[in-house]
């Protein structure tokens, strides 16, 4: 590549990446769903005050949405007026035309700028009705039941408490997790073609992959060590074993970025992160006889430094909880992209216990890595295969277990992660051979698959820690 080339390079992947860090939308976080029909519903009249008090969990509010229906087949002209209020304080209001009521939604008004609210703030909801539409409109409630806490919200009719709540839906402006991801990528992507260096891509994908947490749940540094101590570790794993860099990227990418140790850490279990010197313990005990004495002592010397660190951090047995009880399907653990905690694939047992995405890419990787490379690393195979015998087996029923074994999963992935590599080392190795000449256009549909896969990893991820700070 020229200087120019780099120079332009440099600065297409600058520019885009800062300019997906301004990227905000709306994201909704309050959605209490009505009740349908008419003996579930409050008409409004004129003359009557109609307040809704909720909670605010977030800095701001960009839209609210009501759940009208009208109570005749013609409604006069006229808005619903609309007041939004911390204490005494008027924050917005807003008109609400009844012509743009939504007979099956919600009727949603945008405040441009957000309204900035104080949050675990009470904030009230004041809704009025001119006299030409009393009576022609009815505020839909929601029936009071398990599915929601009935605490953080009150509906109030001129001082009077009602026994059920009105439906509603709140929204507030945020950054999109996987569009900073992105804009971060894209930044390293700048600062490697400045410095190409191994250990910033390893740093510094840890720190994009965590750093946009930190608006809600602060930089979590047990989960950086975690990505960090993954990804060499795989890179040690593959390189030792002379895979290629891109297929050892993939590789690592796959075992660090998996939901494994995101779903455990939202179960609180983050002196799970220790799974993460899986890599550096498969190669210390592996003997492989190209590694050096000293080689060998630096990564005993960051294993310990590693596993001194997160124990320092976190107990190592975390309080006791009750196991998961049930097994779940491969196909949902490594290929469905649900990987929120409180998913119910399993009954009686939340999803923090058996997530670990890896995705179809890598999945079909996998495979073709066992095919063609399987009997060259029987150690890896058995690893695998021994975690899947405890993940999918009725073996949680033994009593007296250390862990639950359905948290062995992280060995599967460990197996998929190198097979998956192998599986594209082949594929390059492959398109390297037939036909001659192409290095280029190989290297780039190599570098492409591991790009699509970090993203379809990512893209997961980010529906995993964006649930976590909605539940925050």
């Amino acid at each position: 590549m020229t200087l120019l080339a780099k120079i332009c390079a440099i600065t297409a992947l600058a520019g885009s990446g800062v300019c997906l860090l301004f990227i905000k939308t709306d994201r909704e976080y309050i959605n209490l769903a009505p009740t349908e029909g008419i003996d579930a519903g409050m008409v409004l009249e004129a003359g009557h005050l109609y307040e809704q008090t909720f909670i605010a969990r977030r800095p701001t509010i960009t839209r609210l949405g009501l759940f009208l229906r009208p109570t005749q087949t013609s409604i006069p002209l006229g808005d619903v007026a609309i007041e939004v209020r911390d204490k005494e304080k008027t924050l917005g209001q807003a008109a609400l035309p009844l012509a743009f009521i939504d007979t099956e939604g919600a009727a949603q008004i945008r405040f441009s700028p957000p309204l900035t609210v104080t949050e675990q703030q009470a904030i009230t909801i004041v809704i009025s009705v001119p006299p030409p539409l009393s009576g022609a409109v009815r505020l839909q409630q929601r029936d009071l039941d398990d599915t929601f806490d009935a605490t953080n919200v009150s509906f109030v009719r001129d001082g009077v408490t009602q026994d059920q709540p009105a439906a509603y839906q709140v929204y507030y402006r945020y950054r999109p997790l996987l569009a900073q991801q992105l804009a971060g990528l894209l930044l390293l992507g700048a600062g490697l073609l400045i410095l190409p260096n191994l250990l910033v891509y390893i740093l510094g994908l840890g720190v994009i992959f965590v750093l946009p947490l930190n608006g809600l749940v602060g930089f979590n540094w047990i989960l950086f060590a975690y990505t960090a101590v993954a990804l060499a570790g795989m890179i040690v794993v593959l390189h030792k074993d002379r895979l290629s860099l891109l297929p050892a990227l993939l590789g690592a990418n796959i075992f660090a970025f998996s939901t494994w140790f995101p779903l455990h850490l939202q179960g609180g279990r983050a002196s799970y992160a220790l799974a993460a010197a899986l890599p550096l313990l498969f190669v210390l005990t592996a003997r492989h006889k190209e590694l050096s004495p000293r080689r060998r002592l630096h990564l005993w010397g960051a294993l310990a430094l590693f596993a001194t660190l997160i124990l320092w951090l976190v107990p190592l047995f975390p309080p006791a909880t009750p196991g998961p009880s049930g097994i779940a399907q491969p196909r949902d653990v490594f290929l469905d992209p649900n990987q929120v905690a409180v998913a119910v694939k399993v009954l009686g047992s939340t999803w923090d216990h058996f997530g670990s995405y890896v995705g179809v890419i890598n999945a079909a990787l996998a495979v073709l890595g066992i095919s063609f490379h399987g009997w060259r690393r029987k150690e890896v195979l058995v690893l695998g295969g021994l975690g899947a015998l405890a993940a999918f087996s009725p073996l949680y029923r033994l009593p007296g277990l250390p862990i639950p074994p359905q948290h062995l999963v992280i060995m599967v992935t460990f197996a998929i992660a190198y097979f998956a590599a192998a599986g594209l080392f082949i594929l390059q190795r492959f398109l390297h051979a037939s036909p001659p000449g192409r290095d280029r256009v190989v290297t780039t549909v190599i570098a492409l698959i591991v790009l699509i896969a970090l993203l379809d990893l990512w893209q997961v991820a980010a529906a995993t820690f964006e649930y976590w700070q909605l539940a925050v």
